[in-house]
């Protein structure tokens, strides 16, 4: 591969390479059974009922973050629907270096995240469901969309 300089009154842009940055899905947000009437929380430091990303990219560069919610679960089957709700505090985002402090985000809010002290994060969601009095048994299901742009 040959070296080449920029054309008088152009720049080169330097991007990341292949590989370097990327997503992974690691745990779906669970709010195992739940009972009627009765709003149960998930909170995102929960370990067991957070749902969990992995975001991978360069050290003090910056990645950002937006997520599409659901307002509502589906019933598997069909014939029912769940209210589902994010609060302020509702998205942690923490890096993965012995000195990275974790910090609390809306979710529902755009986030420009400087990896500072690792050049990669987890970031775990929590959230609450509020099923109905008469609210019909079954698993319920929704899909929450993490969109990522690294700078």
């Amino acid at each position: 591969m040959r070296s080449r300089s920029p054309a008088p009154g152009s720049f080169l842009v330097a991007r990341p390479l292949a590989g370097q940055s990327f997503v992974t899905p690691i745990q779906d947000l669970n709010f195992g059974i739940v009972i009627r009437g009765v709003t149960t929380s998930v909170a995102p430091t929960d370990p067991v009922r957070r749902g969990r990303f992995y975001v991978k990219h360069i050290l003090n560069r910056q990645v950002g973050l937006r997520f599409t919610l659901p307002s509502r679960l589906d019933r598997v089957g069909g014939g029912a629907t769940m209210p589902i709700s994010f609060g302020a505090n509702d998205l942690m985002i923490q890096g993965t270096a012995s000195n990275s402090v974790p910090e609390f985000f809306n979710p529902h809010g755009n986030q420009n995240y400087k990896l500072d002290t690792s050049p990669d994060i987890y970031l775990n969601m929590g959230g609450q469901v509020s099923p109905a009095a008469n609210q019909p048994t079954g698993t319920y299901i929704g899909t929450i969309t993490l969109t990522c742009v690294f700078f």
